[in-house]
């Protein structure tokens, strides 16, 4: 499915469970010819793909009307079918996103560990959304055995202009990118910045770049600045944080954030947390006005978090008055 490059389209696209889901033969939908396309999708989501993958999103824009009345997302890919089935290959890449609600990017579930696999969000720009720029999530449970998702790439991707709101039922909002729900990986070459003002949340603020309920992840080589929080929590740039395993965050960059730059952070009712690596960041002029350069949070006892190992980070905080 080809759209003529410069051109704008009204309205929005949708596939189902009778469109496409042969990862051999993909299905495509592009621009052709000179410069990108534009969806534009009004109130709607600029793409909803439900029960469905086998797809390559590639080379387009996709812009709803506002984040205060488009209540949807960009590019929703969502499975709720029964059985733990994970549907196979989904590829956004080289798009543009902005005007929405919920999320610029959303691979999303809700029936137990069905889910989507082999997924790459590759070089895309993500801003002016209200809640979240890049995200994923499955029906969550302390107790679940098993994820959702698995093998999430996030790469060479930019967010930012992500403000958040006052979320029903309360919870933060104004993230960069958050991944749960997830098993094997990798968020990295991305840049997050000003985004969270509007969280409202008193509970927790947002956080740049960060995965929660997730096992064997990795974020690596990422910048994210200008995070705030909207309120004395949080706003800080990297987290691995409740019912995370086997962690990595290495080789980034945050700076002049509210919060910490690396936080390790435990919530009630969290799968346990064990195996946290945080090694080879830098963190420079964070924590403005929320934690410590990095901060470790616990809220569910000590029992809960295990083998958590911090080393090899460069820690740089100027103080006012001084050289």
């Amino acid at each position: 499915m080809l759209f003529e490059g410069s051109h704008q389209y009204d309205g929005s696209l949708y596939l189902d469970k009778n469109d496409a889901n042969d990862a051999n033969n993909p299905v495509k939908i592009s621009s052709y010819g000179t410069g990108k396309a534009t969806i534009s999708s009004g109130l709607s989501d600029g793409l909803m793909a439900y029960n469905t993958a086998g797809i390559v999103i590639d080379h387009l824009i996709f812009a709803g009307n506002a984040t205060t009345t488009n209540k949807n997302s960009g590019i929703n890919f969502y499975n709720d079918l029964p059985g733990d089935i994970k549907l196979n290959s989904v590829k956004i890449t080289n798009c543009e996103i902005f005007g929405y609600r919920d999320s610029g990017i959303v691979i999303g579930s809700w029936n137990k560990n069905s889910g989507f696999n082999d997924v790459l969000i590759e070089n895309n720009k993500v801003h002016d959304i209200l809640d979240a720029g890049i995200s994923s999530y499955g029906e969550f449970s302390g107790s679940k055995i098993g994820y959702a998702h698995s093998n999430i790439i996030v790469r060479s991707c930019e967010v930012f202009n992500i403000p958040g709101y006052k979320k029903n039922p309360e919870n933060n909002s104004g993230n960069g990118i958050v991944l749960s729900d997830v098993q094997h990986s990798v968020i990295e070459y991305c840049t997050a910045y000003n985004s969270g003002s509007g969280n409202s949340f008193s509970g927790g603020g947002p956080v740049g770049i960060w995965y929660w309920d997730a096992d064997q992840v990795t974020i690596q080589h990422n910048e994210v600045y200008g995070m705030q929080s909207g309120s004395n929590k949080d706003g800080g740039g990297f987290d691995l944080d409740g019912g995370v395993t086997n962690g990595i965050m290495q080789y980034n960059y945050s700076h002049d954030n509210e919060g910490a730059g690396y936080l390790i952070g435990q919530f009630g009712g969290a799968r346990p947390m064990n195996n946290i690596t945080v090694r080879y960041n830098i963190s420079e002029n964070d924590a403005a006005t929320n934690g410590g350069s990095v901060y470790l949070f616990n809220g569910e006892g000590i029992y809960k978090m295990k083998n958590i190992i911090v080393h090899n980070n460069t820690l740089v905080l100027t103080i006012p008055g001084y050289a």
